[in-house]
């Protein structure tokens, strides 16, 4: 389940033999069918190093969750335009070989968040940035104080 459409409510896919289907998510149902890639067992997704990395994350920050999975080509992302996955983007460093076993098949990790303004979106280049304006500093103070409590009961107890 993900916001495949960006209205704020989590849609839902599933994958059957027949391949995925999609719908958004309405009033009081999921009434509203979102046309998604066949990713069908007869296509090759019957076995577990494919149907086990289908994944959804918006990937292109628009605020629409876009579903990835892993081919014989490597990692691919259909990316959503709010009524259906229109294209995808390939990343062909992840081929078969690479998810064969369960450990492996655990490691896989997509996820999303907002649009980068400084880094057009399809610009073919990484950026990181906080998502909610984090304080670094918070996290180091906390840690040091975990740090000084340890080391006063070691104190306390080695004069005890």
């Amino acid at each position: 389940m993900a916001d495949l459409d960006g209205e704020g409510a989590a849609d839902l896919c599933v994958r059957d033999t027949g391949g995925m289907q999609c719908w958004l998510a309405g009033v009081r149902s999921f009434d509203r069918l979102f046309p998604a890639p066949a990713l069908s067992d007869a296509a090759g997704w019957r076995v577990p190093e494919r149907h086990r990395t289908i994944r959804l994350a918006d990937v292109s920050g628009d605020g629409r969750a876009d579903l990835c999975a892993n081919d014989a080509i490597g990692l691919g992302c259909w990316i959503s335009n709010g009524r259906a996955f229109e294209r995808i983007w390939n990343a062909p460093s992840i081929g078969d070989a690479t998810l064969r076993d369960e450990a492996s098949l655990a490691t896989l990790r997509i996820a999303g968040g907002r649009a980068n303004s400084s880094v057009p979106v399809g610009g073919g280049s990484c950026a990181a940035h906080p998502t909610r304006g984090g304080r670094p500093i918070f996290g180091v103070l906390v840690l040091l104080g975990l740090l000084t409590r340890r080391r006063y009961r070691r104190l306390v107890s080695l004069a005890s």
